[in-house]
């Protein structure tokens, strides 16, 4: 289940599921943005491919050196 939520500062936080049922949140300046992130978000869960906003902000020599 995902929502779009307005905030009071004219943002929107578009709030999600994870795999492990946990509430997840990002917020974005447009409408718009919020939509097609729930949408791509939508269909990564659906197939299983769930990549987790905060793990993909991790830098290539974070894994690298594990």
């Amino acid at each position: 289940m995902s929502r779009i939520e307005k905030q009071k500062n004219g943002r929107y936080r578009a709030r999600y599921r994870d795999p492990n049922g946990r509430t997840r949140s990002v917020t974005f300046n447009r409408l718009e943005d919020a939509r097609r992130f729930l949408a791509g978000m939508g269909g990564g869960l659906v197939r299983d491919e769930f990549i987790d906003p905060a793990q993909a902000r991790s830098s290539f020599d974070h894994w690298a050196k594990a």
